[in-house]
């Protein structure tokens, strides 16, 4: 029984370092996306504009669809 649960203990460990690796990972690629947009307004405002573009086309886009049903 002790043979047992040694070999029960290992096989959960690396799961959840993985999972943690995963998770530490995603939130580092998202820390550094915002700390290189941070710096420059310019580059702020033409993020900002495209999503403000991109919102427009959608709401349009919607409009249509609903106009046609």
């Amino acid at each position: 029984a002790e043979s047992q649960g040694s070999l029960d203990v290992p096989q959960e460990e690396p799961q959840k370092n993985s999972a943690r690796k995963l998770t530490s990972k995603s939130f580092n690629s998202a820390a550094t996306k915002k700390g290189a947009n941070a710096p420059s307004g310019m580059q702020r405002r033409q993020l900002e504009n495209q999503l403000h573009v991109k919102k427009n086309k959608y709401v349009t886009l919607k409009k249509e669809l609903v106009e046609k049903q």
